[in-house]
């Protein structure tokens, strides 16, 4: 049983201050009107052409097959947060593990919600990856685009279950893979003492084949050489007998070759002035690893230290010296020692600091300057800016030295503000991204009407919905009511409306655990939060293209439109074309334009729509006529990067593999109704054998 119960949020409006450092008269006027344009222009663009952000609510983190998703969706105008009313139409797209596009759906919205669902009949078992958006949004790039990947799991085509470690090693310069192999059947008893043929494949390439025998435990070690550049490394396992087969995907996860960054605050290290570093380590799989090390200069001499504090990222200070080379010594899992370059020193430059400091209602900003531009005597902004609306501007110089100012949080929502210190001309100098947290959330309470329900009863819900301060919230909500035998909540992994709006909708890559930083309120989690903001880039939501001639236009309702064209290619004026819609019944009658454009609009409410559009010239024979339908290219599917899912077979989790099988065995039942049975699937890889037909 599902309900989808309506939330309605609450805007927050945001507001600018600009402060002004001592200046002389006349050039303090001119600078405030030059920073008074620069606010004008931006706030402007954000009012008349805001970005969108949207956030699907699911019923559960992942399928089975034959399954349907049920969503629900929020649109909201991104400066404010309060429901868009720009867009009238969504798009989702699903993707395959490979980013190749399998089918699209376009959902009405109305006053910024909507809500739907996508049977998943026709897909086969595997990973997928969902993307949502607005043709309003391709305007500001797709980093701001929904997405989501889930999976889909069916025990009818794989009987075993697997769990497998990986090591790698060198030995006599070639690299080693070990595979430890756990196999068991669906009830989770091992497949003990059985004959197996293993092949090891690098994509469709074979590698390696040989013979293997499982022990009592269902266990067997396979080791191989990995061939240099060896790519998509995956071993499967065949029973001859009983034609049961599994492959496992390898991630050898060489310590060697993680990926060890070093980002300074503001984005630059400059000589002489003082630098704060953040760090991130990824390792070969793509998630974090923990690292440890020192820093050491061209002496060789320890300046500093570092240790990752949550998924391989962590920060730490650094005096820079002038005609300086650091060179960071890292630890890296299993005890590996490598070396990594910092970034190159710049000689002139600034250097942006925020300190935000857990359960303070102020931020620390410190800006400093090589002596070359102290002594020009030369100005600057500072820009505070939060959901794209300037909130704190300030003119300075660096006549008395580093600038440093207290700024209250109060100025800015909560979620991400976007520090930048520019010329007087507008051009970015240095960036930080820091997070803001009034506590302003809701909290929600459910309780019931008695303790434990007969089959078939009817559960009667209490819902409590109040501010922080403990007012009533009117509000639109959704909830999805699952079996905690079959679907198991990751509250950590599992994105959430509040991750997506204040988090991870502004910033770039990938962000593990993102519920970690939010959900978890202490010291420890706010420095990797903050550790997190100095290491991802920021999405930016300025407005990009010409405003009077956008690139996508806003979409307000659903329509079906193109152009009739003749035989020789050329549009047919004054054509009556027909739409016909078969359920619900009913017929649509339209003329073409002079340059033959047509277009049917005013749909009503209709779940998964099918048309037959058809083009009658009265001047010519029907068949001399045809229907080009205008159709919004989608932007190719790059999902953004991230760990490889687990094939769900090699999964641990109880719950996904009780709803498999419980979903099989309902479909199983549904197919005896009728004396027949569900078979496994078959892939068809013979090519077509097709001839030319001539007609006499």
């Amino acid at each position: 049983m599902k309900k989808l119960i309506c939330i309605q949020t609450m805007c927050m409006t945001a507001f600018a201050v600009i402060f002004f450092h001592s200046l002389c008269f006349g050039q303090a006027n001119d600078l405030r009107e030059s920073l008074l344009k620069l606010q004008t222009v931006s706030d402007n663009s954000n009012r008349y052409n805001p970005a969108e952000k949207l956030y699907l609510q699911f019923d559960k983190p992942y399928y089975v097959i034959g399954d349907t998703i049920w969503f629900k969706a929020y649109l909201f105008n991104a400066p404010t947060l309060a429901f868009s009313a720009q867009s009238g139409i969504m798009y989702v797209d699903i993707a395959n593990d490979s980013n190749t596009f399998i089918k699209q759906y376009r959902l009405p919205i109305k006053d910024g919600i909507t809500w739907g669902d996508i049977s998943l009949s026709d897909f086969p078992s595997g990973n997928y990856a969902l993307r949502a958006y607005t043709n309003w949004m391709r305007n500001f790039g797709t980093d701001g685009f929904f997405y989501k990947r889930f999976m889909i799991a069916d025990t009818s085509e794989q009987t075993w279950l697997a769990n497998s470690n990986t090591t790698s090693s060198i030995v006599d310069g070639h690299l080693l893979a070990n595979v430890r192999l756990h196999l068991s059947d669906m009830n989770k008893a091992a497949i003990a003492d059985n004959p197996m043929l293993l092949e090891v494949m690098a994509g469709n390439h074979h590698l390696y084949k040989q013979e293997a025998q499982t022990d009592h435990d269902g266990l067997l070690d396979v080791n191989f050489k990995v061939p240099e550049k060896a790519k998509a490394l995956a071993l499967v396992a065949h029973d001859e007998q009983s034609e049961n087969k599994i492959t496992i995907p390898i991630n050898l996860n060489r310590a060697e070759h993680a990926d060890v960054q070093f980002l300074p605050e503001g984005g630059n290290m400059v000589a002489g002035l003082p630098s704060h570093i953040g760090f991130k380590a990824i390792g070969e799989g793509g998630r974090g690893i923990t690292i440890s090390g020192i820093i050491i200069d061209r002496n060789q001499k320890q300046v500093a230290v570092l240790q990752s504090v949550h998924n391989g990222m962590g920060s730490f200070d650094l005096a820079v010296q002038p005609n300086e080379k650091y060179l960071a010594k890292v630890t890296l899992p299993g005890g590996i020692v490598k070396e990594y370059a910092l970034p190159e020193i710049k000689n002139s430059g600034t250097v942006l600091t925020v300190k935000n400091p857990f359960g303070t209602d102020s931020l620390m900003v410190t800006l400093s300057a090589t002596s070359a531009l102290v002594q020009s005597g030369e100005s600057f902004f500072l820009v505070g800016k939060s959901r794209g609306i300037i909130c704190y501007a300030a003119v300075l110089n660096f006549r008395e030295g580093a600038v440093c100012r207290n700024i209250s949080k109060k100025l800015f929502p909560s979620g991400i503000t976007h520090f930048i210190l520019t010329n007087t001309k507008g051009q970015p100098l240095n960036e930080r991204v820091v997070f803001i947290d009034h506590g302003s959330g809701l909290h929600i309470e459910l309780s019931n009407d008695k303790p434990t329900y007969e089959p078939h009863d009817s559960i009667a819900l209490h819902i409590t919905v109040t501010d922080s301060i403990g007012k009533p919230i009117t509000g639109n909500f959704s909830m999805a009511v699952t079996d905690d035998a079959q679907v198991k909540q990751d509250t950590l992994n599992n994105e959430n409306i509040l991750t997506r709006l204040l988090l991870t909708g502004d910033i770039k890559g990938y962000v593990e655990e993102p519920g970690y930083y939010l959900q978890t309120k202490n010291v420890q989690s706010w420095q990797a939060l903050d550790n997190l903001l100095l290491t991802q880039g920021w999405v930016n939501y300025d407005w990009q293209v010409d405003k009077q001639h956008p690139a996508f236009a806003a979409e307000n309702e659903f329509e079906v439109k193109g152009q009739v064209r003749n035989v020789f290619g050329g549009s047919v004026k004054t054509t009556h074309v027909t739409l016909l819609s078969k359920s619900p019944l009913f017929i649509r009658d339209t003329l073409t334009n002079k340059e033959g454009y047509f277009t049917f609009r005013n749909f009503p409410v209709i779940d998964t729509p099918a048309f037959i559009i058809k083009a009658v010239n009265k001047r010519e024979k029907s068949f001399n006529v045809g229907i080009v339908v205008d159709d919004i290219k989608p932007p190719a599917f790059n999902m953004p990067s991230g760990p490889t899912a687990k094939p769900w077979y090699l999964s641990s989790d109880t719950a996904l593999l009780n709803a498999s099988k419980n979903n099989r065995t309902r479909i199983e039942q549904k197919y005896a109704d009728t004396n027949a049975h569900m078979l496994r699937q078959v892939d068809i890889t013979a090519k077509k054998n097709s001839e030319r037909v001539t007609k006499p």
